[in-house]
């Protein structure tokens, strides 16, 4: 019966609620939320563009060391006078490491970018629902 009776007065203070509708203070705290998550959402688009510049500033500087990496291989393949063959082996087995690892790190920058990209839509989206909900 207790139960019963507090159930029903939580239904009616839900309706008397809804009736009312929200009240001005609810609203100012409302539009502050908004506000304060249209702000986050810029300060992410700004903080991720410029993640994505220095991404393609690292893929850029990757692609010039990747060039004179293939080019030191080059020049440790001609002849070098007084360098024996196992020599020369070993400096094109390191040489070819170094040049792996370099297009594995530019692989990883490009891979890389399109994500962030994808971040910067996603919240440039939420922040245009968001300033059309402040702007209504």
């Amino acid at each position: 019966m207790k139960k019963s009776i507090n159930t029903f007065i939580a239904m009616g203070l839900t309706v008397l609620f809804v009736a009312c509708g929200p009240n001005e203070e609810t609203i100012k705290r409302e539009m502050k939320l908004k506000m304060e998550n249209k702000l986050a959402l810029q300060d992410s688009i700004k903080a991720n563009k410029d993640l994505k510049l220095k991404y393609e500033q690292a893929l850029s500087n990757a692609k010039g060391e990747l060039e004179v990496a293939q080019d030191k291989l080059s020049r440790i393949k001609e002849w070098e006078f007084g360098r024996t063959p196992s020599e020369r082996e070993d400096q094109i087995k390191q040489q070819t490491l170094v040049i792996d690892g370099i297009e594995k790190y530019i692989m990883d920058i490009q891979n890389g970018i399109p994500n962030i990209e994808r971040k910067i839509v996603n919240f440039e989206i939420q922040l245009q629902i968001i300033e059309t909900e402040i702007n209504k």
